[in-house]
């Protein structure tokens, strides 16, 4: 039987240590399917699990407003000297690369500065540029109808001229899409007191509402988000959550003292919850406890952040790994973080999402600490599942670190717990069976119209 061939249309590459890489790998891996990846940001995929990549980057935007240079480009996955670490897709993996040198020499200073501080500004400034540029090249149609999909898998996000790539790829494959929602990107419940930021959240509302009709429904990882949104956007809503090897993770691997360890994205505000643990488990270590906090993050951080949670004794920050290298990161320690920031403006903006990190975490033979506000959904299924022991205020955080650091029992239970709700809930091979289902009534014409 011919495979299913999939598009995916992302605003970052395809890479086993980016969250959005994570997922889709994960949601695909071992599928009967053709894969193909068009992408947005500057970087290279580290995995061969698509047959083409294709992509587009602020620098072509540029260089086509100012020269009238066509935009895009087919790439290659990045490599290096072979590893043993392997991906998702066993056999069909690049030799990985850390992130940091995965991103290409086009203003990576500059893009780091700009994920620092996240200026709204500048995120309306790159919008603009999109919008003056024509992404409509012919090395794109080549590409898309080279590759000839069956469907087009395309998660929403923030950026209103990957929402325009959508709609233009998507009308000129003439094939049914769906989208993925990961993040509350439409509502209204957020915080600011700046114009500009509502200014860019209205029009990225419109660019949403235009993009809708061509899909035929949408998919999102918490039963919140899909109620919620299907009172807003007229788009039938699925639940599809991450999926994992639901085996026991195996014995912990040899390791000296109590090992903490927090593996993504430190930004909206999750540093200030990180040094807070971080600051336990320097009072812990000087109280004679051999306890120790690993993060391994690809996010830039600045001085001062750095300071705080790396110390150089008991707490590191370490460069993203590949998933494969991760997880072995994972049976070496004893902990596994879920954390979000307090701050009102920071949980507003998490508040629907599903972290990547959850599902991780629960795989990872490791008991979990979730440090969240109660309103994020990710904190409430945990809470609700008993899977992980759950923090709801920044006052409650030393006492939880305690507890787990000096009760190895503790540890075992929660640990044991983890690993239950990731057989109940996400057992990987029952929802990309699932996936697979559905995307092939979509090719069909018997999906959701």
């Amino acid at each position: 039987m011919k495979p299913l061939r999939v598009l995916l249309i992302t605003r970052e590459c395809l890479r086993t240590d980016s969250n959005e890489g994570n997922v889709l790998l994960n949601l695909f891996a071992g599928q009967p399917v053709a894969l193909a990846n068009l992408y947005c940001k500057p970087g290279l995929p580290d995995t061969d699990a698509c047959e083409a990549y294709f992509q587009l980057t602020d620098r072509m935007a540029l260089d086509n407003l100012l020269h009238r240079t066509p935009m895009g480009r087919q790439v290659s996955p990045q490599r290096e000297e072979k590893t043993a670490a392997q991906d998702a897709f066993p056999g069909k993996s690049a030799a990985p690369v850390p992130a940091g040198q995965a991103a290409e020499a086009e203003n990576k200073a500059f893009y780091d500065f700009f994920r620092v501080h996240n200026g709204t500004l500048f995120h309306m400034a790159r919008e603009w540029l999109w919008a003056l540029a024509d992404f409509r090249s012919p090395a794109l149609q080549a590409f898309v109808l080279g590759f000839a999909p069956d469907v087009i898998f395309a998660p929403l996000c923030y950026s209103r001229f990957v929402l325009a790539v959508h709609r233009y790829v998507i009308g000129l494959a003439g094939v049914p899409a769906v989208t993925y929602l990961y993040d509350d990107l439409y509502s209204l419940r957020q915080f600011s007191l700046s114009p500009l930021f509502w200014l860019h959240r209205f029009a990225q509302r419109r660019a949403i509402r235009k993009t809708l009709p061509f899909f035929r429904y949408a998919y999102t990882m918490t039963p919140q988000q899909a109620n919620e949104y299907a009172r807003m956007l007229p788009l039938p809503m699925r639940l599809l959550r991450k999926g994992a090897d639901v085996t026991p993770a195996g014995e912990p691997a040899p390791h000296e003292g109590v090992r903490l360890i927090y593996a993504g994205g430190i930004y909206f505000g999750r540093d200030r919850t990180l040094a807070a643990v971080a600051d336990t488990v320097r009072a812990l270590r000087r109280e004679g406890l051999a306890v120790q906090l690993d993060l391994y993050t690809s996010s830039p951080l600045t001085k001062a952040v750095r300071q705080k949670l790396a110390d150089g004794d008991g707490c590191t920050v370490h460069p993203a790994v590949p998933f494969a290298e991760l997880a072995q990161r994972y049976r070496e320690s004893d902990v596994a973080l879920h954390v979000e920031s307090f701050r009102s403006k920071d949980a507003l903006v998490t508040r629907l999402s599903f972290s990547t990190k959850i599902v991780d975490c629960l795989g990872s033979g490791c008991a979990v600490l979730a440090v969240c506000p109660a309103i994020n959904a990710g904190w409430q299924y945990l809470k609700e599942e008993d899977a992980a022991v759950c923090v709801a205020t920044e006052d409650g955080i030393p006492a939880a670190v305690r507890a787990l650091a000096g009760d190895p029992a503790l540890r075992e239970a929660y640990a044991q717990k983890a690993l239950a709700c990731l057989t109940r809930n996400h057992d990987g091979d029952k929802i990309r069976r699932g996936l697979l289902s559905d995307l092939q009534e979509l090719a069909s014409g018997r999906g959701a119209l």
